[in-house]
């Protein structure tokens, strides 16, 4: 990334420098090399500042936020300031002494005032061209980063959800399920196929759904509701576990697996099997343009020891969120002394 930076600066240097080059040789056919390098240095140094300020300050603040009046009115005082230096530097200030004599560079037959009108045409040329050039070069360099935003993004949900899948489809998770199941035949329990068929359809879901960029929140749902009941099986009885879904006739599509993650953490961290003490809670509510998630869990009194597979952990929740959602997220994790909770705000 540095390395990347650096290179980009360098590009930009020896293009100046290029320029700079180029534009004091045109010069030098009309005047000496000394006057030639100094009109062409304070031009290319005045276009330099409106090419960077044009691309980097002006049209993400106020272009891009479709602030066109404040945009052109900018752009148009910088304009007028910038042409007011090159007039002074050219007209008045003599820093070459007897370099610079009076009605260089001109036919002694042209009035000095046409002479100032053309070199202000001129001038202004030659800054509208900078103005478009920084506009295309700000589209160009967004393109740029979008793609490699996008290669990235690439790269870390299929990192993420080959680390969930690890942590998901462990021999832990799996067998602890099918003991559980299996315990269940053996007493003839009724809901032994039922809880067999969710495991089978958390496993498709994973294996094959979720190899989509996005599907819909109804799915999600599915398999977190899935997951909770496999998840009661590990006590006879009934957890604490409070579920509040609303709004889920909108739909959403939403990347997979983005919110198990919480909710893992909260079943692994809570001791839920200890059902005296130990809950969960979950909120889910959605409209056309948000999701706003909510989950809490008990803290117990002894400290748990944390299994080596923990899933892809917070920490990597949080960056799929800036890579999926920049700007568009508000996360705030609390704990207090009884209680961890996670909400989850997206603006689809």
């Amino acid at each position: 990334m540095n390395d990347s930076k650096i290179n980009v600066k360098l590009v930009h240097l020896i293009s100046w420098l290029s320029y700079l080059v180029l534009f004091t040789v045109f010069l030098s056919d009309i005047s000496g090399f000394k006057l030639s390098f100094y009109r062409a240095l304070q031009v290319v140094l005045l276009q330099a500042i409106l090419f960077y300020v044009n691309a980097f300050v002006l049209i993400p603040q106020m272009l891009e936020k479709r602030k066109y009046v404040i945009y052109f009115l900018s752009l148009g005082i910088i304009g007028v300031l910038l042409l007011g230096i090159l007039y002074f530097l050219n007209f008045h200030l003599k820093p070459f002494g007897e370099f610079m004599p009076q009605g260089v560079g001109r036919r002694p037959d042209i009035p000095q005032k046409i002479v100032f009108s053309r070199t202000i045409m001129r001038n202004f040329s030659s800054l509208f061209a900078i103005i478009l050039l920084s506009i295309i070069y700000r589209l160009f360099s967004q393109k740029i980063t979008k793609e490699k935003q996008e290669a990235t993004l690439r790269n870390e949900n299929l990192l993420s959800e080959m680390k969930f899948l690890k942590s998901q489809v462990n021999p832990h998770f799996l067998f602890n399920s099918l003991n559980n199941i299996y315990t269940l035949v053996l007493l003839k329990q009724d809901k032994a196929p039922a809880m067999l068929m969710k495991l089978s359809e958390m496993l498709r879901y994973m294996l094959y759904e979720c190899n989509d960029e996005q599907v819909p929140l109804k799915k999600e749902i599915t398999y977190i509701n899935n997951y909770i009941e496999l998840q009661q099986l590990k006590t006879e009885y009934p957890q604490n576990i409070r579920i509040d879904i609303n709004g889920m006739d909108h739909n959403i599509l939403i990347p997979p697996l983005l919110l198990i993650p919480f909710i893992e953490n909260s079943f692994k961290h809570s001791k839920i099997e200890d059902v005296a003490t130990g809950w969960v809670s979950i909120s889910i509510n959605c409209s056309a343009k948000q999701i706003d998630f909510i989950i809490a869990n008990s803290i117990p009194s002894t400290v748990i020891v944390k299994d080596k597979t923990s899933g892809i952990g917070l920490e990597n929740a949080k960056r799929r969120l800036e890579l999926l959602y920049p700007k568009k997220y508000k996360l705030q994790i609390n704990r207090y002394p009884q209680e961890f909770s996670v909400r989850l705000t997206i603006n689809i």
